[in-house]
């Protein structure tokens, strides 16, 4: 079971850089990465606002959601 769900801009190379690097040091498989632009996010995660998540980045732990306070590229 993954123990943190990372929400990422899916529309951003330097993220889809990121995401894929992490999947490949999580040998463990303890992340999950869902793309906030993916079509039906919004149904599947109607609590997270993919305005606020494209500028800060978002996370959920296994056992609740916490926003996570880390700037996003668009930011830095």
């Amino acid at each position: 079971m993954h123990q943190l769900t990372v929400f990422f801009d899916g529309n951003c190379p330097l993220c889809a850089r990121e995401i894929s690097l992490l999947k490949q040091l999580d040998t463990m498989q303890r992340l999950h990465f869902e793309n906030i632009y993916a079509t039906d996010f919004v149904s599947r995660y109607p609590y997270i606002d993919v305005v606020s998540a494209d500028k800060r980045l978002h996370g959920e732990l296994a056992v609740s959601y916490t926003h996570l306070t880390l700037p996003t590229n668009r930011e830095v």
